[in-house]
């Protein structure tokens, strides 16, 4: 006895007994009357019509070279299998062909794993032995020998003798009985003797026309939608999912009723406010330090040169934000409470310009007074619009011992009762340490910003750092801009009369990347590929990536 290694990590135990010929027959090819003596091929003609049948460990099986069946067989990383073919009559030796996952072709089988050879007895065996390389589904094919050309009847029996499945642990998890696709192929769970689980292939859904789908033979799917989008028709808003056949259909999920529209598959109110006018409060540092120069470059006083970028952004944008103004300290003393001039409220720069014409500096920077008396105005916490802070300071807490974490725990309580804080430092005696923390805290860190920057000077800070009054307009009119954007929030945040429009964002499947739409406060009809009714992942719906109204 000798043995041969084979690709893939198999394992062939080999007896004397016919050869074979790769090199002139095959599938389809002439009978075993047409072989010199000794020669071996596919018993009969193995076509796409062929009979698939399943065995399991320690089952006998009978099949006919007449009608060649392709057995098809589970087994596990490690295992090592020995199959056993009998001819009943002995009129005929013959040999097993192994043919790897997935499912051979049967039209064209191509070039097997391994071969078995007949062992010199009789009855006339053929055994072939081989430690699986990786776990999957596996083919066994009958091959004729031309001993006497007379087809006959045998018997196949798979033995498991060896590997990690006969010490009792079972590579294959599934439920017995459970069902799947493998391509158009359905698979059951099955228990062998071993009494581990494993996946036997069974019907071709292919040959009668037809797909798996949910681990049944069903007619294909028509045309599909895009998984999980949302669309309008009439009032009812109807939800792409996948239905009983497992096909993704259209299906009615909600409708608008009363005073409700629907519009892009969302239930949006008649009466909805279109323009939201976001609340921003501006706390100005009005203390003896702000009279000085930023710099060198310029003989105004930093409260001069705020004053007017303040009136300048007010002004141009008073008719898409509520703008208010506070400046700190107050009037009572140096370290007082901060003052407020006029609360928030549309078009208001008229009180703002007049409250900052009468303003001037005093006293210290009692910065944490002044953000929690901001926390304490009601106009800040109305919920149906977003509300701001803006500071503006040339130094740091100076009114309180806890000056480097004072200001960033105050900012984290506005921030925690919904009202987002926007810092801006004038002139180099800020503290960046203390500002880039604010900044972090208060939610408007910039993009791609180092909270941790000690430097007035990086470019990199997560505030708005001015030094002259070029620098100092530059950010407010940045922080104006990033206010009235619009967001992912059923509202009109720039007062353009429409409502989360051009929004995107990227989104994610398991089957890959795409973008989703903002339809009036919510992220819907993500274009990424999504799974069949196979579970294979496929392309965007025949509706696109955005589903669009219906029409009644």
């Amino acid at each position: 006895m000798t043995k041969r290694r084979f690709a893939a990590g198999f394992t062939l135990i080999a007896f004397f007994g016919c050869s074979e010929n790769t090199g002139r027959n095959g599938p389809g090819g002439g009978g075993a009357s047409e072989l010199p003596p000794g020669e071996c091929v596919l018993a009969g003609p193995i076509s796409a019509s062929a009979t698939t049948a399943t065995t399991a460990y320690g089952l006998e099986r009978t099949g006919a070279y007449s009608r060649p069946a392709v057995w098809v067989f589970h087994a596990d990383t490690g295992d090592e299998i020995e199959a056993t073919l009998t001819s009943d009559d002995g009129a005929s030796a013959q040999n097993l062909a192994l043919f790897a996952p997935p499912q051979v072709d049967r039209a064209n089988p191509g070039e097997s794993l391994a071969r078995g050879v007949d062992e010199a007895s009789l009855p006339l065996t053929t055994k072939l032995r081989f430690t699986v390389a990786a776990s999957g589904l596996f083919t066994l094919v009958p091959r004729g020998c031309a001993a006497i050309g007379v087809p006959g009847v045998y018997r196949l029996k798979l033995l498991l003798v060896g590997g990690p499945s006969t010490g009792g642990t079972c590579a294959t998890s599934c439920s017995d009985g459970a069902v799947r696709c493998a391509g158009d192929v359905v698979e059951t769970c099955q228990r062998g003797l071993t009494g581990c689980l494993g996946w036997v292939a069974g019907a071709v859904c292919a040959t009668s026309g037809q797909s798996c789908v949910l681990g049944r033979c069903e007619a294909p799917c028509a045309s599909q939608c895009q998984v999980n989008h949302k669309r309008c028709v009439g009032q009812s808003i109807e939800t792409c999912a996948r239905d009983a056949a497992g096909c993704y259909s259209w299906t009615t999920t909600d409708v608008c009723v009363g005073a409700n529209r629907c519009e892009q598959g969302v239930c949006v109110p008649q009466d909805q406010s279109r323009c939201e006018y976001p609340n921003v409060m501006i706390l100005l540092d009005r203390s003896g330090s702000m009279d000085t120069a930023p710099s060198s470059s310029t003989s105004q006083s930093k409260f001069t040169i705020a004053k007017a970028a303040i009136n300048s952004i007010v002004s141009a944008r008073q008719a898409q934000i509520s703008f208010g103004l506070m400046s700190f300290p107050g009037t009572t003393g140096s370290c007082s409470v901060a003052q407020l001039h006029a609360d928030v409220a549309p078009n208001n720069w008229s009180p703002i310009q007049t409250a900052l014409s009468a303003l001037r500096t005093t006293g210290a920077t009692p910065m944490i007074a002044a953000l929690n008396a901001a926390i304490q105005l009601p106009s800040l916490r109305f919920a149906a619009r977003r509300n701001f802070v803006v500071l503006l300071t040339d130094g740091q807490e100076s009114c309180a011992s806890n000056s480097t974490n004072g200001p960033v725990t105050a900012v984290t309580a506005l921030a925690n009762d919904g009202i987002k804080t926007f810092v801006v430092g004038f002139g180099g005696a800020v503290s960046p340490t203390t500002l880039n923390k604010m900044a972090n805290a208060g939610g408007t860190a910039r993009a791609g910003c180092n909270p941790n920057s000690t430097s007035a000077t990086a470019t990199n800070n997560c505030y708005y750092q001015a030094d002259d009054p070029t620098s100092l307009t530059a950010a407010l009119d940045a922080i104006g801009r990033n206010v009235g954007n619009e967001i992912c929030d059923g509202l009109d945040n720039d007062c353009n009369n429409k409502i989360d429009e051009g929004l995107k964002r990227p989104c994610q499947t398991d089957c890959g990347s795409g973008e989703e739409v903002c339809v009036y406060g919510q992220w819907l009809n993500c274009s990424a590929p999504t799974r069949d009714e196979k579970g294979e992942c496929r392309g965007e719906g025949t509706d696109g990536g955005i589903i669009v109204d219906a029409g009644p």
